[in-house]
């Protein structure tokens, strides 16, 4: 089961380009070691930015680009330990880079 990313904000009613996903243990690494905000259920009402794992959410590029700034400020910290490697922060940061190079939101689908 994984957490899929659509370009745009058209939700669940128009995903748009799928651009990839990240699966749940991943996803619960990430939140863990400071990648993404925290969330308590995985469900709404969780903050927003912490993308809900079993909730399907629409971000703005606003809000995408506050994720990739938390994240980028996180993986920094991380590389200067010899030797970090992680497929799920390599997944995340390739999905994060594409949104804010297009300048557009989010919608995510659980699946």
């Amino acid at each position: 089961m994984g957490l899929g990313f659509h370009i745009g904000q058209g939700g669940i009613d128009d995903l748009g380009e799928y651009i990839g996903q990240i699966e749940m243990d991943e996803h619960h690494w990430l939140q863990k070691n400071g990648f993404l905000i925290n969330g308590e259920t995985g469900h709404l009402p969780d903050p927003i930015e912490s993308l809900p794992y079993f909730d399907d959410v629409v971000l703005t590029h606003e809000e995408v680009v506050r994720i990739k700034k938390r994240f980028d400020n996180r993986k920094n910290d991380a590389f200067r330990t010899s030797g970090f490697t992680s497929t799920a922060v390599d997944r995340m940061e390739e999905i994060l880079n594409r949104l804010v190079a297009e300048r557009k939101g989010l919608s995510t689908c659980a699946d």
